[in-house]
């Protein structure tokens, strides 16, 4: 309790009466000797302590007591970011054989882990070991969980490095959505994510325990009131809470006027940092609001959905047609997802009824309100809900996804992910997201009816295999555990500024 060591209620924190931790620890004679004493002298500069340490003492050794044995610490703390590091230099007066261990012990509570990370070309072993329910193991002000150790082969002089960052607690808006879970899945036991609830900013006491807010979609958070989300902001403020928004849209789906567009100019006035798809949607974004000055803006790419629909790849085409009722051919075409105002259903539906092909089909899963054209190659199914395993059975009867997107109002459409995550070919409008995100394999047809319906005359088969096989390779760079360690880079960042 009394060592010179780190101290911060709630994440740096000692056993009171366990062993001792966050100095060196020399075992002989079944003692622990520790650095005691106050320092034989220290520099202090912004950022770093110098300290040195003449002689070990025995834990419960009285202050007039000698020291147990002569040598010295001599210890190098510096703040790196959000992360602790201190260099040790041991040099000890001692024949390394009458010496059991020297150790060094880093606790942490379960509500606010820390990352150890310990480095030397000494000969050592590091673990870390679960004392969660121990009584040695607490602190004044609560239970230590786990505790990780170096234990370094005794010497007369050992040289080591640790380092200790505090896992980033993070409140998302969209916790447990597809893409959140996607997201930070590979970073399990990293960082801490919950759901951040509406109620959150009126929870002080759970804002003090929050790093970062994730916002994802501003309107499904706090609606679209905006006195409701100016409270909202102007409470993580006071608590010191940065904010990091993935921006997916350009204005709410919903809430088209000004009052949607009120809402995301607010958040963009107050994110420490912007989270933007695609380099076309940054720009987009940043010419229709004004962000911070000193906000920090970063292009991550959004996961592809592989691993979604290997799920359900296995299954017989002809079964998916049968249940759909389709007859075999030789290329269908598909649109997919929910209705959105830029996605011009009607446009693919005139012009697939202009081409003159026997041998394509055109499923359409997204209708709603178009007028189907009386075409027994077109089969045209109510936009609803869709549970993930029929969404992706149907995927497996399509082999090229149309995508009849006009030119601006949105910033990303997912179903561009499911191309890449299904490795289905993409027929694609002149939207530039489209061909930023499917890459030069995607197969252009323009704007117009009659672009597309030229498209359609000549596609073949050879086409659309060439496609797929394009876009399919575009996996490896929406892999999720690439973008996930991009995002973490990020919060980082925003956290340590």
């Amino acid at each position: 309790e009394y060592l010179a060591a780190p101290r911060s209620p709630g994440l740096f924190e000692s056993a009171v009466a366990g062993p001792p931790s966050w100095v060196p620890v020399v075992h002989r004679d079944g003692k622990a000797l520790v650095p005691g004493r106050l320092p034989h002298s220290f520099r202090h500069a912004p950022g770093q302590l110098e300290t040195l340490h003449a002689g070990f003492d025995e834990v419960a050794a009285g202050p007039q007591a000698p020291p147990a044995l002569s040598g010295r610490r001599h210890a190098r703390y510096r703040v790196d970011g959000r992360t602790l590091v201190v260099d040790e230099e041991l040099e000890l007066d001692a024949d390394p054989g009458e010496l059991e261990a020297v150790s060094l012990q880093i606790p942490s509570r379960a509500d606010r882990p820390v990352d150890v990370r310990f480095e030397s070309e000494h000969p050592h072993l590091a673990t870390r070991i679960d004392v969660d329910g121990l009584a040695e193991w607490r602190s004044f002000w609560g239970e230590l969980a786990c505790v990780d150790q170096i234990d370094l082969e005794p010497a007369r002089s050992i040289r080591f490095r640790w380092c200790v960052t505090p896992q980033l607690r993070v409140a998302s808006t969209a916790h447990e959505h597809p893409y959140d879970d996607a997201l930070y899945a590979p970073l399990a036991g990293r960082l801490r994510t919950r759901l951040a609830t509406p109620g959150l900013v009126e929870r002080p006491r759970r804002l003090a325990r929050t790093d970062v807010l994730h916002m994802h979609w501003p309107e499904w958070w706090q609606g679209v009131d905006i006195d409701r989300n100016r409270r909202a902001i102007d409470a993580l403020r006071a608590a010191g809470v940065k904010i990091v928004w993935t921006q997916h849209n350009l204005r709410p789906h919903r809430s088209r006027g000004a009052e949607g567009e009120a809402l995301y100019a607010l958040w963009a006035e107050a994110a420490d940092a912007i989270i933007h798809h695609t380099e076309w949607g940054r720009q987009q974004a940043l010419a229709a609001y004004a962000y911070r000055g000193d906000a920090l803006h970063r292009t991550i790419a959004h996961g592809n959905w592989a691993h979604r629909a290997a799920l359900h790849s296995l299954v017989p085409r002809e079964e998916v047609e049968g249940e759909l009722g389709l007859a075999p051919c030789s290329l269908r075409l598909g649109v997919v997802g929910a209705p959105r105002a830029e996605k011009d259903v009607q446009l693919v539906l005139d012009a697939f009824h202009a081409c003159g092909r026997d041998d394509l089909q055109l499923l359409v899963v997204s209708l709603d309100g178009e007028t189907v054209p009386d075409d027994p190659r077109i089969t045209a199914l109510p936009a609803q809900f869709e549970r993930e395993h029929v969404y992706y059975r149907r995927l497996n009867v399509i082999d090229a996804i149309v995508y009849p997107f006009a030119a601006s109002g949105m910033l990303m459409t997912g179903t561009a992910l499911d191309a890449i995550g299904a490795g289905k070919a993409a027929i694609i409008s002149d939207w530039p997201l489209l061909r930023e995100v499917l890459g030069g394999g995607a197969i252009a047809y323009g704007s117009t009816r009659e672009e597309l319906t030229a498209c359609l005359d000549s596609l073949t088969p050879e086409d659309v295999a060439a496609s797929a096989d394009s876009i399919a390779a575009l996996r490896e760079g929406t892999a999720w555990p690439q973008l996930a360690e991009a995002t973490l880079a990020l919060l980082e960042e925003v956290c340590a500024r």
